[in-house]
Order: C-alpha cells, then structure tokens, then sequence
C-alpha cells in the first residue's frame, strides 16, 4: 500500500493554513518558543533513535519528499500541483505520486480542496506500475487558541481505484497544530500532527501516523521544510515505518 499523503498548504509541509492572513504577531526566544523548540530536538532525537536501532526489524524507514506549486486563480480560490515520492532505506524509490487540486477557502475558519491523484510504484528492477488513481475531498475547520497557534481538523475522504479493477473509499481524519514564530531573522512555523485512517474493508482504524516538523519562509515565494514521521500499519498485517521528510512549496 502506498504510504504518501497529497496534501499541503501554503505554509506547511501537510498544512490547511495561510500564513498571509494570519497576524503577524511572532515570538522571539521567548518561554513558549524555547518549549516549541525543545520539543522538536527532543522528537529529532527520539526518531534518529529509532532510524538506528537495528533490533527494531520490522521497523522501516523512509525518505518522503514531495513539491508543492502554488498558483493563486483568485482571491478564494488556488490551483495545486503535488509531485511526492517515496525511498526506502537503501535510497531506491519505491513509489510516486501526481496529482493536481483545487482549493476554495470560505472564510479564515473553514475550507475545502478537490482533487485526483495518480498513484505508481516502481519495482526493484526499476519497472513502472500504476498502483491506483484516486479521487479526494477535504473539509478543513481551523480553531485559533490565539494569535499564535491555531489547531486544524483535516477530515477527507478519497475514493480509490486500484491496478487490479477494484475499488473503495477511505476516510482520514488528521489533527494538526501549527504556530507562528520567528529564528533569528527568519519566519518558521512549527507544527505536530496525528493522523488516523479508516479503509472500507478494515472494519476500523488501520493507520496512524504522526510528524512533527518546521518551515522556513525565505522568500514570499519558496517554503522549504523539514519534518519527522512515524507511521504504523495495523490491518491486515502490522508494519512500522519512520521517515525523514523534505517538502518545498513554491507560490506563483
């Protein structure tokens, strides 16, 4: 099962958040930046951790990348194109992603985005297969606990038709914090998330995934970022991955 998620927003790497229309209040090194700050070296270690511990076997670990374009169609509404892909451990890329959105933002509490995704795996051989095409919808609610931090609750639902003719639906719900502070000179914005996904035929839960990660804005138009995932299958069979992730978004 491919293990890639197509969405982000402009300021994060899988964020529903424009940092455009949020004020621009920022921390210096102050309490709760040092607290935001500790907790992230503290997630890097924990997660450089795992990625070495050779005991863990059934844990496997990953590079995610993704590259998101931004093009702004009106004050409302943008157009998305997500290219992302998967490697594994010993750097051979096991699957990619293509896919192209619509996002329509109502208000600065709530939003939806509308897209398809191609889905393709690559053999140790190095052969092309389509895994699946899908079709996804999201509702994003934001909640500001203040100027600084808002939590978002990311609910899509995606329809899914696999290589082999068959097919089916898959809910996932994602919680996310994100904030808003500043390193030095430069704008970042931390953010942790936890992520749980139903399939139709599992009967219940069967992922969960949780990163935690920073963007930089170095310019109005490009936002490298960096994050950490952990990421557990539970059904059919349970598998373990941790990854490092590279995201960089380009606003047109």
């Amino acid at each position: 099962m491919c293990r890639i998620s197509t969405v982000s927003f402009v300021i994060q790497p899988v964020s529903d958040t424009d940092l455009r229309d949020k004020p621009q209040i920022f921390l210096r090194f102050g309490a709760l930046m040092r607290k935001v700050f500790f907790g992230f070296c503290s997630m890097v270690f924990v997660v450089l951790f795992l990625w070495g511990k050779p005991a863990m076997a059934q844990t496997k670990r990953e590079f995610w990348s993704k590259a998101d374009i931004w093009y702004r169609l009106n004050p409302r509404t943008r157009l998305l194109l997500v290219e992302s892909s998967v490697r594994n451990e010993d750097g051979d890329k096991t699957n990619a992603t293509t896919g192209i959105w619509v996002d329509y933002r109502e208000n600065r509490q709530y939003s939806c985005r509308f897209g398809y995704s191609h889905l393709m795996g690559l053999s140790s051989e190095g052969d092309r297969r389509t895994l699946e095409n899908r079709i996804s919808g999201d509702f994003v609610a934001a909640f500001w606990l203040n100027r600084v931090w808002v939590v978002t609750d990311r609910n899509r639902l995606e329809f899914r038709d696999y290589n082999d003719g068959s097919s089916a639906w898959r809910y996932r719900n994602r919680l996310r914090a994100d904030g808003i502070g500043r390193i030095g000179s430069e704008e970042v914005a931390p953010f942790v998330s936890l992520e749980a996904f139903v399939n139709e035929s599992a009967g219940g839960v069967n992922r969960w995934r949780a990163e935690t990660g920073l963007n930089i804005r170095l310019s109005p138009h490009f936002i490298p970022g960096f994050y950490l995932g952990w990421q557990t299958d539970t059904r059919p069979r349970r598998n373990t991955f941790v990854g490092f992730g590279l995201a960089l978004q380009f606003i047109l």
